[in-house]
């Protein structure tokens, strides 16, 4: 009998099947993942824009089709395309409040990464490990991107379009019929749109290459039949039906017509926008190192798997690699795109000594997962974990004071609290500007709001020109205060009001503002003054008002210093050793706060606490010399000169040129010589 040949073998890596029950349980432990690493609280600025467009829709009003919130220019057009996210959204927080907000921005990013996994599972293989392992990657990548806006739909549309192509591309019913409505429906939802469009024209452009030129269809893949040529016809046929399909759905919907889908061109394409707008900056590897990592993961796999070259997956990489590399918000797009060309790499790896990795994968994924949520997600202070709103854009406690004490009136504001100002204060209170960069024109901008925010000599004339009589002004970071916000605190027209670490508050004294001013005015503390050396027993009344005020609004660091301070100043030792435990487990806390912690718990003869304060400042290096310098006293104190000389002989060694060490070295040497009871005689000297 005639025996058949063996099969060559590919030298191809492959995976044992996996076990339904145990793959269904791993997909589930993934999207547990991505649930968690979504779930943060609101960090967006633009969000409270959506929400009182919603509430304007919901209202019955209608879509707005001008820039209807703010006071400054509220007859200029607004090309507004998210009214029905918008409108949803609304409605979510009016049910709900932010929890479900919060609890759908999830959700709706979990899908967009169950998505994401769909197609690399296709492009991979269905037993493959590997779509696991790039949605863990891409998740930790796009969820900067994660956000209770219609941005996010977008994420989730353009990862649903790729897994539909793959399953219906060659459809004529799904590309002449269902996808110009795909289409058209996410024209209606937001400006991402455009990328949709784009991955179309790839996609027909790929067809027509491989077409022409049959050996790029998929290099080391069997050759397949070439089809037909009227079947080309099919895609740039749908795309045609698709920009028709988006034109006129939003000409009938939307009260500007065609012309609100021209906003992603002038967006995009602006010189002036892609300066101003964070999300059109280019990405830097500070802030997208896990981006800049894949991308370079990419372009290996591609030259270790040439042999496997898939001109499909390529195009799109590299097209939507364009986009990610001229602006952050087109990061997102990107890894849904890529991550099927990546794991089709992945499963074309040849064998390289690993074949024990498909089977270390599975249980290694869910530790990788617990690991992650425990010490990257959860701790990040960025995207706080849990529900809430973030402090620095939604100052909750400046906008209570404002609506309980502040009689309505034009605020100047950062841009950044434009949106929040929308959510919290209006209609008292309208936006000067917002986040609606499609609402102002860049004339306004670079005229009115960028020269009045940055202080130049024209602030005063724009703040009369739209009667201005209020500042709401950010603090980007601890002693980086803004110069319009040193103008108005010095400028005796103006008074700070209130003030927490990230936000200042400034009334100009006005008839409307007296009574307001009266009470609340603070004329020496404000978070632009760090010095806290300037606290004396001469000023010691009025500082202690103004920071029990300051710490009444907020006690965050800047309140607890000024307290802390104050109580140290007054000898109140205990209560100012309480407030500086709170400073030093701040991030990049002051070195100053370590040592005034440290004195004041050895002034307050809590030496015990004082000692493990003075080893951990030992150990970070914080300002080490003091440390010795106090452990000196401490161990003169417990009666142990022997310690107390080794002490303060580090103390001299660590800070040979510091008078106050020389001096006490010689009291000690002198006690010692004298035969003196050296510990409280010593230290009644210092």
């Amino acid at each position: 009998m005639e025996q058949t040949a063996p099969a060559p073998q590919s030298g191809i890596e492959t995976e044992p099947p996996a076990r339904p029950r145990g793959a269904f349980l791993l997909l589930g432990g993934l999207l547990i993942f991505c649930f968690f690493c979504a779930f943060f609280r609101v960090s967006d600025v633009d969000v409270g824009y959506h929400i009182r467009t919603g509430e304007h829709i919901l209202a019955r009003h209608g879509i707005p089709a001008v820039n209807t919130f703010s006071y400054t220019v509220p007859n200029e057009p607004w090309y507004l395309q998210q009214a029905l996210p918008a409108t949803f959204f609304s409605w979510l927080h009016r049910i709900g409040g932010v929890p479900a907000l919060s609890t759908f921005k999830a959700f709706l990013a979990t899908l967009a990464m169950l998505l994401v996994w769909c197609a690399a599972r296709n492009a991979a293989g269905k037993n493959s490990i590997w779509p696991f392992w790039l949605v863990t990657i891409a998740v930790l990548i796009t969820r900067v991107r994660f956000y209770e806006r219609p941005d996010l739909l977008t994420s989730a549309l353009f990862a649903l379009a790729i897994v539909l192509d793959q399953r219906f591309g060659k459809n004529r019913r799904w590309q002449l019929i269902f996808l110009p409505l795909f289409m058209a429906m996410w024209a209606n939802m937001h400006a991402g749109y455009i990328y949709g469009f784009v991955l179309l024209a790839v996609f027909a452009g790929v067809e027509w290459l491989e077409f022409f030129f049959p050996k790029l269809r998929a290099v080391g893949e069997p050759p397949a039949p070439r089809p037909p040529f009227k079947q080309l016809l099919t895609r740039p046929l749908s795309i045609l039906l698709s920009v028709i399909a988006a034109l006129v759905s939003v000409q009938l919907i939307s009260p500007n017509g065609w012309k609100v889908l021209t906003v992603p061109f002038t967006q995009f394409l602006s010189p002036f926008w892609k300066s101003i707008i964070i999300e059109l900056f280019p990405p830097t590897w500070a802030d997208s190192k896990l981006l800049f990592l894949w991308m370079g993961a990419l372009v290996l796999l591609q030259v270790l798997t040439w042999r496997h070259f898939r001109l499909r997956y390529f195009v799109i990489t590299v097209a939507f690699g364009y986009f990610a590399c001229s602006s952050q918000r087109s990061l997102t797009v990107f890894v849904i795109a890529s991550a099927a060309h990546a794991a089709y790499m992945l499963s074309k790896l040849r064998r390289v000594n690993f074949a024990l990795l498909p089977r270390l994968s599975r249980p290694l994924l869910p530790v990788s997962w617990a690991a992650l949520l425990a010490f990257v997600i959860v701790p990040d202070q960025t995207y706080q974990f849990g529900l809430g709103l973030y402090h620095p854009y939604y100052p909750t406690e400046i906008f209570q004071f404002v609506k309980r004490e502040v009689p309505p009136q034009n605020l100047f504001n950062d841009m950044r609290f434009g949106g929040p100002m929308l959510w919290k204060l209006y209609p008292d209170f309208k936006p000067f500007v917002d986040g609606r960069g499609d609402a102002y024109t860049e004339e306004f901008w670079k005229t009115e709001y960028l020269p009045a925010v940055e202080g130049k000599e024209s602030w005063a004339e724009t703040f009369q020109k739209y009667h201005v009589t209020g500042a709401l002004l950010s603090i980007p970071a601890p002693n980086k205060i803004p110069r319009l916000a040193r103008t108005l605190f010095e400028h005796p027209d103006w008074a700070l009001v209130a003030f927490n670490d990230e936000t200042l508050l400034f009334l100009k004294k006005t008839d409307a503002n007296r009574a307001v001013i009266e009470r609340h005015a603070f004329k020496q503390l404000w978070p632009g003054n760090w010095d806290l050396g300037q606290i004396n027993t001469t000023n010691l009344p009025g500082m202690v008002a103004e920071a029990a005020r300051a710490f009444e609004l907020h006690p965050g660091d800047y309140a607890h210093a000024i307290a802390a301070r104050c109580a140290m100043v007054a000898g109140n030792f205990d209560d100012a050793s309480d407030l500086f435990a709170f400073l030093v487990e701040r991030p990049g806390t002051s070195e100053s706060f370590w040592r005034d912690y440290a004195f004041c718990l050895y002034q307050s003869q809590r030496y015990a606490k004082a000692e493990r304060v003075l080893a951990q400042m030992i150990e970070k290096k914080l300002a080490v010399g003091f440390a010795y310098y106090l452990q000196h006293f401490i161990a003169l104190q417990n009666q142990n000169p022997a310690g107390a000389k080794a002490f303060l002989t580090k103390a001299i060694a660590a800070e040979p040129d510091n008078r106050a060490y020389r001096e006490a070295w010689q009291r000690f040497q002198q006690a010692s010589t004298s035969g003196e009871s050296t510990p409280s005689r010593v230290i009644n000297k210092t």
